[in-house]
């Protein structure tokens, strides 16, 4: 009975894992919320202009 229970509260945590790993790949699909097109050195070279 104790195996039993211990595996229990491991599978919750699993989960919650796999849900952050699916935010993160919902932010890379969104170009528009990248931060890394907002920090792209093409802005900082017009604006040196």
């Amino acid at each position: 009975h104790a195996p039993v229970y211990v595996p229990e509260p491991q599978h919750p945590e699993y989960h919650a894992t796999s849900h952050d790993d699916i935010q993160a790949k919902n932010d890379d699909d969104d170009p528009e919320e990248d931060p890394s097109k907002e920090h792209e050195p093409e802005d900082d070279d017009g604006d040196l202009e």
